[in-house]
């Protein structure tokens, strides 16, 4: 896809499809580019799943960006002394239709920035929490509940929890929660035989020491207290690790929101939605 932007000193901008490994370079100075963690769900889930391109000068590979299937752009990146030249070259990009909306955090001020100059509409679309106040951890909702990590032999069992509970499913789950089962990174909470929820806690390879907390409760258990109860017990087991707890939730999903909170999270940033 040649598209091409031409600056006031002739500089000439190109776009071609590369894959993530080609621009991993680039993506290392992208993160060092932030003022705080980005989401795990997105850097470690989407943006892997996105359509990586490479932004060229004179033949030479000098930024990125991704865009998913529903052409959303979920990150762009150009060197300090070129950002002058990035609306114009995301101009053209947005004009030829590979671009119409974007995902940008917050805590991604450059991107976001760009974003911003050329929306027509925005909208909060995460909140973005980091570890705010210490909280014991606790099974108080359901004291003969136990919580401990998930098996693989259990996956199935793992995978129709979700689909029925969220109703979130495809291929993909089935490889994402082998990843995390096999990573110790996925908790069942349960009494007997019956699973009450599920959690999860992404150990971050790329953004260390920083782990991604996620809960599940199942639909006949919700508004007891056991979403703030698994995020109390694996908040400890983060600080027990020196790790360093950080969680998301939709703007529109409120009793997820109450729950983080009350397990002593405070929404630091922003995912924006800007449709261009």
């Amino acid at each position: 896809m040649p598209c091409h932007c031409r600056n006031n000193q002739a500089m000439v901008f190109q776009a071609e499809p590369v894959s993530a490994d080609e621009v991993e370079s680039l993506k290392r100075r992208y993160l060092d580019s932030v003022t705080a963690p980005l989401d795990g769900m997105w850097y470690d889930g989407f943006i892997p799943l996105s359509k990586h391109w490479g932004i060229q000068l004179n033949g030479v590979t000098i930024g990125y960006f991704c865009v998913n299937r529903e052409k959303a752009l979920l990150q762009f990146y150009m060197p300090d002394p070129l950002l002058s030249q990035a609306p114009a070259f995301l101009g053209g990009l947005v004009r030829m239709g590979t671009v119409q909306s974007a995902f940008a955090g917050t805590n991604e001020p450059d991107y976001l920035g760009l974003c911003m100059e050329l929306q027509k509409s925005t909208e909060v679309h995460t909140l973005l929490y980091g570890d705010f106040a210490p909280v014991p951890p606790r099974l108080g909702a359901c004291p003969d509940a136990v919580f401990r990590p998930a098996r693989l032999d259990e996956l199935q069992k793992i995978i129709v929890f979700i689909t029925e509970n969220t109703g979130n499913g495809g291929d993909w789950l089935k490889g994402y929660m082998d990843t995390l089962i096999t990573r110790e990174e996925s908790f069942i909470l349960e009494v007997g035989d019956e699973m009450l929820g599920l959690g999860e806690c992404r150990v971050s390879d790329s953004q260390l020491p920083y782990a991604d907390l996620g809960m599940i409760v199942s639909r006949e258990h919700r508004n007891r207290g056991l979403a703030t109860d698994m995020l109390s017990l694996m908040k400890s087991q983060c600080m027990s690790r020196q790790l360093t707890p950080i969680c998301s939730t939709m703007k529109d999903n409120v009793a997820a929101q109450k729950a983080i909170e009350r397990a002593g999270f405070v929404v630091k940033n922003r995912i924006f939605r800007l449709q261009f």
